[in-house]
């Protein structure tokens, strides 16, 4: 099930992501129905046409982002957020938008990205907000699918929101509805939550508040970055990105 699946931060288990990880929508079934029901195709052959096109729609290999799928991505190069460390250091992202089966970011999770850290590596905001919630009291090596995860989420301007994941025991440096700038330190990673205990930085941004509301409540929203390499689809598993 994609909301227990490693290495995902994990608010509140989403029951439709047990049936549907990086699932098709609803515009790409009727545009996969349309194309099955034209007069070209054989009456009887309608339903395993419409079959296979969708089967096609959901199978689709890591760095083949099918855009009707992944879609949605402001302009990296006028984007608001930054990366979340510090100018001059570089990170592998470990997980990035729509992980490959077992992994998590999948669902109403697809977008977002976990940043490899040592434990202690200093964490920045992405962008400025106002912090709203924090949890800081799990010590690293406090490793389970919910509940143990320290984590910061901050809301922006524009009614959006970042969570920030997996922060060191007391590793937050802000205090609840303090305003931020970008790249103000927030805090430092660490090995808390939903690791696969690999000390990661877990960064996702949503439209609704996710840690009140649930995450089958608040699906994650697409973003890019304006201070590293071109990203127009977003950072990439498997890539390090520097942070100029």
């Amino acid at each position: 099930m994609c909301g227990a699946e490693r290495n995902s931060f994990t608010l509140r288990r989403n029951p439709a992501d047990a049936k549907s990880c990086c699932v098709v929508n609803q515009v790409n079934v009727r545009d996969a129905h349309l194309s099955c029901n034209r007069s070209t195709t054989p009456r009887f052959a309608v339903l395993p046409c419409l079959r296979a096109r969708i089967i096609g729609l959901l199978e689709f290999k890591d760095g083949d982002r099918d855009s009707r799928v992944l879609r949605g991505f402001p302009d990296w190069q006028t984007s608001p957020y930054v990366l979340p460390y510090a100018a001059g250091t570089s990170h592998l992202v470990d997980q990035a938008n729509c992980s490959p089966a077992g992994n998590g970011h999948r669902g109403t999770a697809r977008y977002g990205y976990d940043f490899l850290m040592p434990i202690g590596t200093r964490v920045t905001a992405a962008r400025g907000g106002v912090v709203v919630l924090l949890e800081e009291s799990h010590f690293d090596g406090e490793i389970a699918a919910t509940g143990k995860d320290n984590y910061l989420y901050m809301v922006h301007d524009d009614g959006t929101g970042a969570l920030y994941g997996h922060f060191t025991n007391q590793g937050i440096a802000v205090d609840s509805g303090q305003t931020v700038l970008p790249g103000m330190l927030l805090g430092f990673s660490g090995n808390t939550g939903n690791t696969a205990n690999k000390p990661h930085l877990h960064l996702s941004v949503f439209k609704c508040n996710p840690v009140t509301l649930g995450s089958a409540a608040c699906p994650t929203a697409p973003f890019t970055f304006r201070n590293t390499d071109p990203n127009p689809q977003g950072l990439q598993r498997g890539q390090t990105y520097a942070a100029h």
